[in-house]
């Protein structure tokens, strides 16, 4: 009897040990929007969306000093998979085309390098500064710029099954 209900709860204890070890889908979303990131699935993959406020001051490509919660955050994500990562800048439309390029490169840069200080192997990523070429609002209203104003990190060729869980 006693050998029954040790091998009783040792299956019961495996059990428990592999539903906690898969990724819980609602926790993981929590946890990104705790830290500011948005994911969703793109046309190239997967995109880990960080708006201005979380990474930057405004017109500046130095990370803020409360930066590191999201950066570090993106990190847990982007090692869970070893698919190329691309780090995008982006900006409003204030401000010339080639000012923009410089800054959304910039700060695509600095990312980078700060994922890599995290421990993102360097010839996986690879970085592009778009200036206002792709933005995901109008640029109309001062919410709509703000939105342009991120940076974006996609896992080419990921699923978000596979980095959120389902």
């Amino acid at each position: 009897m006693k050998k029954l209900l040790s091998l009783s709860a040792s299956v019961s204890l495996v059990a428990l040990l592999s539903a906690c070890s898969g990724l819980d889908r609602n926790h993981e979303i929590a946890l990104n929007q705790a830290t500011g990131i948005e994911v969703t699935q793109g046309p190239n993959g997967v995109e880990l969306r960080l708006p201005e406020k979380v990474l930057f001051d405004f017109d500046q490509s130095t990370l803020r000093a409360d930066a590191a919660p999201a950066l570090n955050r993106a990190v847990v994500l982007l090692k869970r998979s070893d698919k190329p990562v691309i780090v995008e800048g982006h900006t409003d439309n204030v401000g010339t085309h080639e000012y923009n390029v410089q800054l959304s490169e910039a700060r695509a840069t600095t990312v980078a390098h700060a994922l890599e200080e995290r421990g993102i192997a360097v010839p996986r990523v690879t970085t592009k500064g778009y200036a206002y070429d792709r933005p995901v609002a109008s640029n109309d209203t001062p919410e709509g710029r703000a939105r342009n104003r991120r940076t974006e990190i996609v896992i080419v060729g990921e699923s978000e099954d596979r980095i959120l869980g389902k």
